[in-house]
Parts: C-alpha cells; sequence; structure tokens
C-alpha cells in the first residue's frame, strides 16, 4: 500500500505542487551568472541561462502535500542537481543540449556559483560561503527581534531562514544592477523545454529507478517538477522586471507564500494565520544593507572562478 501511495504521489507531484510564483532562492543571481559565462550570444544565451537556474528544479518539493512521501528522496535529489553532474555530463548526446548542459554545471557546489555562495567566498571569510556569512550576521540581526525571536526557531532553522533571506536580497540588488536580468529569465523559459529535459531525463531515471521508482514514476518527477519550474521561473522573472519597491514587495509575498511550508519542512508549525511578511519585509531589508557594498563583487568574482573551472574540466568535452 505505501508502494502504490508513493507511486501516485510521484505521478501528481506536478499537479499538485503550488501553481502561483513561490519566493526567490537565488534565481535571478544563477541568471546573472548564466548570463556571464555565456559562451555565444543569441538563444543560446538563453539556454545557458535556464541552465544555470535548472539546478533548483526540486528545491521546491516542501510545498508539495505529499512531501511527507517525497523527503526521502531529497538528499539523493540534491546530490544529483548540485554534485558534480557526472550523470547529466554522461548523458550529454547533442549538439542543441550543450548550452543547457554548460549552464547547469556552472550551478554546481563543488566547482560552481554555489561553491563560492556556500562554502568558500572569494571576496570574505575562505573558510565559508558568500551567503553563509551574510546570514550569520543577518541571523544575529533577526534574533534581537522579539516577534522573530518569538517563533521559537532552532539555531538550524533560524540560519536556514536568513540564508534564504540573503538569497532574496541578492536577487533584488541584482535585478537592480542588471535591469535586463528578468527579461532574460523569462525569455530563457520560452525556449524549447526539450533539449534540457530530454538530457535530465537520460541522466537521472535510471538512478531514480535503482531507488525504487519505475521509469513512469521518474519521468513524471522529472517532467512535472521542470514544467513547474520552468514556469516559476518565467513568474519570478516577470517580478523582477518591476521598478524597485514592486519589486520587493512582491518577494516578500512571493516568500510568504511558502513560508509556514518551508518551515514545516523544518519541522516548525506555526498557528494558522500567522502572517511573517513584516519579519520577512524587515529580514531581506537588513540583508540587502549586509550586501549591499560587496555582493556584485562577489558575483562577478564567481562568474571568473567558474568559468575557469567549467573550463578546466572540459564541461562540454564528455559525450558520447
Amino acid at each position: 500500500m505505501r508502494k502504490l501511495t508513493i507511486a501516485l504521489a510521484l505521478l501528481l507531484v506536478a499537479a499538485l505542487a503550488p501553481a502561483g510564483p513561490a519566493f526567490g532562492w537565488g534565481s535571478a543571481t544563477h541568471a546573472y551568472i548564466g548570463h556571464e559565462l555565456r559562451t555565444q550570444a543569441g538563444p543560446v544565451d538563453l539556454d545557458e541561462i535556464y541552465g544555470s537556474m535548472a539546478p533548483d528544479l526540486f528545491n521546491f518539493l516542501f510545498a508539495s502535500p505529499d512531501y511527507p512521501l517525497l523527503q526521502p528522496l531529497v538528499p539523493y535529489l540534491y546530490g544529483l542537481t548540485h554534485g558534480d553532474g557526472a550523470a547529466v555530463r554522461g548523458a550529454l548526446r547533442h549538439g542543441w543540449e550543450k548550452a543547457g548542459l554548460y549552464g547547469f554545471l556552472g550551478h554546481s557546489e563543488l566547482r560552481g556559483s554555489d561553491l563560492t555562495a556556500h562554502i568558500a567566498s572569494l571576496t570574505l571569510d575562505p573558510a565559508e560561503g558568500y551567503v553563509i556569512t551574510k546570514a550569520l550576521a543577518l541571523n544575529e540581526i533577526m534574533m534581537t527581534v522579539p516577534a522573530y525571536a518569538a517563533l521559537g526557531l532552532s539555531d538550524a532553522a533560524s540560519l536556514e531562514v536568513c540564508h534564504n533571506l540573503v538569497e532574496s536580497a541578492g536577487d533584488l540588488l541584482i535585478a537592480g544592477a542588471a535591469p535586463k536580468v528578468g527579461r532574460w529569465m523569462t525569455a530563457s523559459t520560452q525556449r524549447p523545454a526539450q533539449p534540457l529535459r530530454g538530457l535530465l531525463l537520460r541522466a537521472w531515471t535510471p538512478g531514480l529507478v535503482a531507488h525504487g521508482l519505475t521509469q513512469q514514476q521518474a519521468a513524471a518527477l522529472i517532467v512535472g517538477w521542470e514544467g513547474w519550474f520552468r514556469n516559476r521561473m518565467a513568474s519570478y522573472g516577470v517580478l523582477m522586471q518591476q521598478p524597485p519597491a514592486a519589486a520587493f514587495a512582491g518577494v516578500v509575498q512571493d516568500f510568504a507564500a511558502l513560508a509556514q511550508a518551508y518551515l514545516a519542512s523544518l519541522g516548525v508549525v506555526l498557528p494558522p494565520g500567522t502572517d511573517l511578511s513584516p519579519l520577512i519585509a524587515f529580514g531581506i531589508d537588513q540583508a540587502m544593507d549586509l550586501c549591499a557594498g560587496d555582493y556584485l563583487e562577489e558575483v562577478d568574482e564567481t562568474v571568473e572562478f567558474t568559468a575557469l573551472q567549467l573550463k578546466r574540466s572540459k564541461a562540454l568535452q564528455v559525450g558520447r
């Protein structure tokens, strides 16, 4: 019975995913990095931009009503999307898949943009990621706010919340410095889905089957969430094109829309009707202040670092 329930959850996951836009997870920053990593202009650049965002496509699993059933897959899925990308690299078959793959590999936590964000900053403390440094500083500020402290978050949960607040703040800073980034994001989602989607299906289906899914279930998981994520990036790109005040308000609303589900995934259950918007707005505003003086420098250094790592790894010279 449990296997049947899991199968149904996986087959229906796209329909059960939230329909509206979610809060920002640094997607605009990844889009900017993908654009700056471009190997060619025009449509190929747009494929690289979408590819640079795509590794986060499973980050919103917590918003599904069936998250408790899907949760055992999360560590494995994170390794697929943010690890060395070996499965995706090995699945490369066609030239038209290379641009999306290039962007995808540039997101890696092992040698791409997420490494500098989460593990080793290039401009601040090299012993921890830029976003981690800023999240720790923001956490200290947030814990002085009685309404935030009253939430009773564990240290780990609070740091995760602050991490996401910093990434949202970074997106707003990027949108201000590179006003076209929202347009790039939306345009990238309108490119044909099949090149990257087909690559991901070839790359990830065998591993998911080895983890107990059928071919049909694995395809439903990949295609369903990639499709939802693509729509989410289109909406988020529109949000990033708005004037600064409207973009800020929209990001706060996005964050608040999924905040309770996200906190629940961390083991924190809030009373029904709790409005976190004032705290979220305060947190993002404080994070923007913390990041304003060095965020763009870190991102630009990350572009150079990631380009060098991709060149050294011969990222696109692995297809068969």
